[in-house]
């Protein structure tokens, strides 16, 4: 869990912890209007608190607004806290807002702070925001901070639900046979409106179009339910007058299945019916129908019906979250001065994940200034993963200065995956700069790997130059592996001046090898010259050998009159080996060693 979380869930927990004081101190009460004042004082401590509340609860509700404020003073520490509460809840519906504000000041320092917490709910789904400011000095530092939270949730199993509330939600009720739906606006479960279901038929079919009060299922709930486990919820009472003693709830295909009719028995106030049925597979042809029976006597009496819902029972549930964090800070403290952003967003829908932190930071002191900023981009959707991560910087003080990027790139999917990374840097001092480059690519599929490798570097000092690059390819895999690698490096350092290159070539099995490498290099300084190469190449089988190997070399000095000239030597040794039914025997050319001398020239040539 972040920082940021982690504040956020102390500043929750903070608040729920005086939420709950507020309402137990408001229950004790046991009034509507609430007004309460305490004062109390010691030698060394006086504390002074107030509670004022107004509350309305029933078995339908409970409204609530609260204030309790408190003055503290113990020793040279002064206290203020005020908690403020609002809050409204019904059977499925809840919203609250809560503030704590609080200053304190001590011996040394003072505080400010203030969290605020905003929530609201309607079944499954949850909205919530939340904020936590603060200033804070004392005689070396100053800070003032600001963190929030804003998130949204819901669980998204495939669903119906309807509260009979005036509008499209009301006229999509159809009525058949001797069945009757009117508006009921004063017995009201949740919202402004329930329905009154009565019903003069006496054995209606538990199916078609033809009979009882029933609404036609949406398509995509229709598709959704079938072949699943599906619950369905009513919410009913009796009416003041001609009360059924009994209704009856069923829910249809299009002639794959029915669940019967399910009987119920309600009574004066709200209560919740609710049964399962599983759809057949193959009943999702076209739209399901759920129907209402309100009075399986006949008699033509009623019953009142609110918040109907039909969901999944089990299956891929679905939570949808989305959130946003955010932490903002400036600091003072001595010569230092501070000031920091970070964010953070996420967004999930099942197992389908995606986020973006960035974070941003400056810093001055007295010798040194700095900057960076951070950014992370992610997504996972079941087991395909990828993400990029940015970071940069720029820092400098009285002796250097520095400039930094790097950056990765990653995808995964299950055992296949795949990445790219790199960094940037630049270095400059009083007496050297610097620059270098690095990347990387990878691949792996299973076991097979794959790899590109660059690597570039400049560097320059008063008296000394050096550029280098080197390449690496590489494949690997359980029984096989190849390889390339070039370096080359330029150097100058006073009266000299060098440049190497060097290369090589691998590939190998469980039982063979073949390889290649060559070096080249060539050097001048103050009073010579010189180029040397040497090759090598070897191979392998089993326990068959072969290799050859050269060395070319020429040198030129000052302090020889002659031209210079030179005589390039050829490979002058080998060693094979045959297999045979023989032991096997070695051979070996004799090895030769020459130079001739001519003038200012020497030329060298040996093999082994």
């Amino acid at each position: 869990m972040s920082s940021v979380q982690n504040s956020l869930e102390s500043t929750r927990n903070n608040l729920e912890a005086a939420d709950a004081d507020l309402d137990q101190r408001l229950d004790e009460a046991e009034t509507a209007i609430v007004e309460e004042a305490e004062a109390r004082r010691t030698e060394d401590e006086s504390v002074a608190t107030r509670l004022e509340g107004l509350q309305d609860t029933s078995d339908k509700h409970d409204l609530r607004i609260g204030e309790l404020q408190r003055v503290q003073q113990e020793g040279d520490a002064l206290d203020a806290i005020m908690y403020e509460a609002l809050n409204a809840e019904t059977a499925n519906r809840r919203a609250s807002i809560r503030t704590e504000e609080r200053v304190r000041i001590d011996g040394d320092s003072a505080l400010a702070m203030r969290a605020d917490s905003l929530e609201a709910s309607v079944g499954d789904l949850d909205a919530a925001l939340t904020t936590e400011q603060q200033a804070r000095a004392d005689e070396d530092s100053a800070l003032a901070s600001q963190i929030g939270e804003l998130s949204a949730k819901v669980d998204a199993l495939p669903q119906f639900a309807s509260g009979f509330e005036s509008g499209s939600d009301f006229d999509q009720w159809a009525v058949a046979g001797g069945s009757t739906l009117n508006a009921e606006t004063d017995n009201v479960y949740v919202g402004l409106q329930s329905g009154l279901v009565t019903s003069a038929d006496t054995s209606p079919n538990p199916w078609g179009t033809d009979n009882a009060v029933y609404v036609r299922i949406p398509a995509g709930a229709t598709e959704a339910f079938e072949g699943f486990e599906i619950a369905i919820s009513i919410a009913a009472r009796q009416p003041d007058t001609n009360a059924a003693a009994e209704f009856a709830v069923a829910y249809s295909t299009d002639g794959a299945g029915n669940s019967g009719w399910q009987h119920f028995t309600p009574d004066s106030t709200w209560n919740v019916f609710e049964f399962t049925y599983t759809v057949p597979e193959g009943a999702s042809g076209s739209r399901d129908i759920l129907r209402i029976w309100g009075d399986t006597s006949g008699a033509g009496l009623g019953v009142i019906i609110d918040a109907v819902r039909v969901k999944r029972v089990a299956g891929e549930i679905q939570e949808i979250t989305a959130a946003l964090q955010q932490e903002q800070q400036a600091r003072i403290d001595g010569d230092d001065a501070l000031a920091s952003d970070l964010q953070n967003m996420d967004a999930r829908v099942g197992d389908v994940e995606s986020g973006l932190t960035e974070e941003q930071q400056t810093r001055a002191s007295a010798d040194s200034a700095m900057a960076s900023d951070i950014q992370d981009i992610d997504s996972r959707v079941g087991g395909v993963e990828s993400g990029l991560t940015t970071e940069q910087q720029v820092r400098a003080d009285k002796d250097e200065a520095l400039a930094s990027r790097a950056s990765s790139l990653e995808a995964r999917a299950d055992d296949v995956e795949a990445g790219l990374a790199s960094e940037r840097q630049t270095r400059a001092s009083a007496d050297e700069a610097l620059a270098s480059d690095l990347s990387s690519m990878d691949a792996r599929v299973g076991d097979t790997e794959s790899s590109i490798i660059e690597e570039a570097e400049v560097r320059a000092t008063e008296d000394e130059a050096q550029a280098r690059t080197l390449e690496q390819v590489s494949l690997n895999n359980q029984q096989q592996s190849a390889a390339i690698s070039a370096l080359q490096r330029l150097q100058q350092e006073g009266e000299a001046i060098e440049a190497i290159q060097f290369e090589s070539i691998n590939v190998e099995t469980a039982s063979r090898r073949a390889s290649i490498s060559t070096e080249e290099r060539v050097r001048t300084d103050e009073d010579s010259a010189l180029a040397v190469r040497a090759d090598q190449l070897k191979a392998s089988v089993d326990d068959l050998d072969a290799a050859v190997a050269q060395e070319q070399q020429a040198r030129s000095m000052a302090t020889m009159r002659s031209p210079a000239t030179s005589k390039l030597s050829r490979p002058n040794s080998a060693r094979t080996s045959r297999a045979s039914s023989r032991r096997p025997r070695q051979t070996s050319m004799p090895r030769r060693t020459g130079s001739m001398r001519c003038g200012r020239c020497v030329s060298t040539s040996m093999a082994g």
